[in-house]
This record gives C-alpha cells, structure tokens and sequence, in this order.
C-alpha cells in the first residue's frame, strides 16, 4: 500500500491542479493519460502480486485439503475477502492523493476510487486463474500469459487508438474488451461537469477541433456521458467468469 501511496502522491504532484474546472484544451488527452495509468497501475499490481502468492497458495491448500484440516470454500473465502480488502485500501491509497493534488474539490473522488478498485478485482482473478493453472512452480510463466493478456485489453481499450479512428475489424474487439468500460467509466467519472476554457462555436465541436463542455469532448470519444454505471455494471461480467474459471483451477488443484 505504501508504493501505491506513493505513486498516488507522485502523480498528483505532476498534473497538479490540472484538472480544476474550467480545463485549458491542450490537458485533456493528458489527463486522459493519467486516469488510463492509475487504472494500469492499480490492474496490473494486484495481477502481478496475485500470481506471485499464488504457488504457495497452492501448497498450502493441496496439503490441508487433502489432510482434511480445511474446507475448500471457507478457505477460499477467506483468501479472497483478505485480498478484496487490501485492493480496496489500495485503491484509496492511490486516488486519494492523485485526486486532492490534481483537483482541490476532489469531486470525482468516489467514483473514480471505485474503478480503481474494480480493476484489480478482476485482474486478481485473471492471476489467480494463471497462477492456479500453471503446473510449473515457476510463477514467471502465468505472469507472461497475465501481462499478456493486460496488454491486448489495454491495446483495445480506446486510449492509444480512439474508436473513431479504429479499423473496422478492431471495433467489434473494443466493444468486447472489459478494460474499455473500466476506461470509458473513468472517463465520464472526471469529464462529466466539467467545462473547458474559452469559448468554441458549434461548427468546431462537430469537428471536434474544440470544445465547451466534457459532455462535448466525451461524446467526440464515442462515450455517452450518462452511462456511468453502464460500462460499471458491464465490467462486472468479466469479474464473474474469471471468479468462477479461477475457483475452478484452484478445486482442481486441492482435489486433483
């Protein structure tokens, strides 16, 4: 918790009052920047820890399943609530700083923390299921596979490569892509309510050569600013199928 603190504390410091309402033009796709790498850094922390705790998670519940000293589900309970709990105090760790530092109101606080923490809910899952289905005691290879598969999300996610501008076969891979509604929800979290300095006629917003409002500049990024808690409940699918795929490979490994 405390490098996330740190890091929270060091991003905070470079876009400082950055964010603070109205925004100059030239810091949106900056700022953009640094809700996409708190959310990566958040992600792929909790991935990478998990698959390193993993092996001797597997030891311990092969030898006290098997000897009957633990129950499957109560343990496995137990081990996730641990780590659903410290994710959590991490993702206040990171946003907290990060918020207060880049806007003195903090108004998108709450949900922002809030995908800060649903992300590494999902990629705890994802390392585990990698860690719990690797047979080797060598953790590098589910970290591979992991970071793997963090990178096509976030490839897809509609950073690097708006959906405007995406090829057409792309576009249908966004649009399954879980880390999209992770980003688009960070998205509407900051950019709705606020307003942009200066003044843009309509002709230059439907061109997207500027904007009045973050309403304006998220619908110009393909992303409607009442769907919040769309793209929030929409993640909430992924989280799901690798909770069940990772519960699955570590029963087999206590059993089998």
């Amino acid at each position: 918790m405390g490098i996330r603190l740190g890091l929270g504390i060091v991003f905070g410091l470079l876009w400082y009052r950055d964010a603070e309402s109205p925004v100059l033009a030239n810091d949106a796709s900056t700022l953009d920047s640094l809700l996409f790498i708190t959310l990566v850094c958040g992600s792929g922390t909790a991935m990478v820890q998990t698959i390193i705790f993993v092996p001797d998670m597997k030891n311990l519940v092969r030898r006290e399943v098997q000897n009957g000293l633990f129950a499957f589900g109560p343990w496995l309970a137990s081990q996730l609530l641990f780590m659903l709990l410290f994710h959590a105090g991490g993702a206040l760790c990171l946003t907290a700083p990060l918020v207060l530092l880049i806007d003195s109101r903090g108004k998108f606080f709450l949900p922002f923390a809030a995908l800060v923490f649903l992300g590494p809910c999902l990629f705890m899952f994802v390392g585990l299921l990698f860690g719990a289905a690797n047979p080797s005691k060598d953790f590098d290879p589910a970290r591979q596979k992991g970071v793997t598969v963090l990178t096509l999300m976030v490839l897809f996610c509609g950073l690097m490569i708006p959906y405007p501008e995406l090829q057409d076969w792309c576009k249908p891979v966004y649009k399954l892509d879980p880390f999209q509604h992770l980003y688009n929800a960070a998205l509407i979290a900051f950019w709705r309510g606020m307003d942009f300095k200066g003044s843009c006629s309509d002709d230059l917003v439907g061109k997207d050569v500027c904007f009045n409002t973050g309403a304006e500049y998220l619908e110009s990024l393909n992303v409607s600013p009442d769907q919040y808690m769309y793209h929030v409940h929409s993640f909430f699918g992924p989280i799901v199928l690798f909770a069940v795929l990772s519960t699955a490979a570590l029963y087999r490994v206590a059993y089998y």
